[in-house]
């Protein structure tokens, strides 16, 4: 039975939220600055070519409704980002399931039924969120809290766990990861900005109008406010009510 108190977070409803995001992180310059503050590495910009995008427009593969997603094949590893407004527990299950999707893909049942041991890519699961709801500055998600209750002698003998990193990337939140990828604190500026705009009662049209002439006027996001991310910029305003952001 659902319960019907349950909010549910569907891609309708996220959609708006996260296609500016979306735009500006499957830039893969911009992806590797991200990872590289989130993680504390450092990605030479020559890797650059190592990287697949894996987002919904890129054309790789069927798309597997997460929303930043590359190869790195220099490491070997299939890193997976997501955006979230309102707190999921369901992000390991739903990330191991994009996993899947995207791994399926890439091999067939000839190449699992061989003899050799197929290597497959490291997985690396992050969650950003900037709701309003409280969430501290780290969290970590497991599969394995989702799963139902059973004897003592089988939960010792669990042979599955999934693990998510949810970061919340709201401006108070977080500085060092900030420091290290300007967009990403670009991003939250923006959003706070929004905010604001909503809070003081601004009709969408100059909210909209105060949010972008804020990041002009402070060189925030300035390379991501032109025609190539117009549409995504827009849809942050167009389909967004005061209770979407200020609740």
């Amino acid at each position: 039975m659902v319960d019907k108190s349950t909010t549910i977070d569907t891609d309708a409803t996220r959609e708006y939220k996260n296609s500016f995001f979306r735009q500006i992180f499957s830039v893969t310059k911009a992806f590797i600055e991200l990872l590289s503050a989130i993680l504390g590495i450092t990605i030479p910009k020559e890797l650059v070519k190592s990287f697949k995008d894996l987002s919904p427009d890129s054309g790789h593969f069927t798309n597997p409704r997460n929303d930043v997603g590359f190869f790195i094949e220099k490491y070997n590893i299939l890193a997976l980002t997501e955006h979230q407004s309102t707190l999921n527990p369901n992000m390991p299950f739903r990330m191991l399931r994009y996993y899947c999707k995207i791994i399926d893909a890439i091999y067939d049942n000839k190449q699992l039924l061989s003899t050799k041991q197929v290597k497959i890519y490291k997985p690396v699961f992050i969650v950003l969120y900037n709701g309003t709801r409280p969430c501290p500055a780290v969290h970590k998600q497991f599969i394995s809290d989702s799963f139902l209750p059973s004897d003592d002698l089988f939960n010792k003998n669990c042979h599955l766990d999934s693990t998510v990193d949810l970061y919340n990337i709201n401006l108070e939140f977080n500085n060092e990861i900030m420091d290290k990828s300007p967009t990403l604190r670009g991003y939250a500026m923006l959003v706070e900005q929004i905010r604001t705009n909503l809070l003081n009662k601004c009709e969408m049209d100059e909210a909209h109008k105060k949010a972008t002439d804020f990041c002009r006027e402070n060189g925030i996001l300035t390379e991501y406010l032109g025609p190539r991310f117009k549409e995504g910029f827009n849809l942050l305003f167009e389909e967004l009510t005061n209770v979407d952001y200020i609740q």
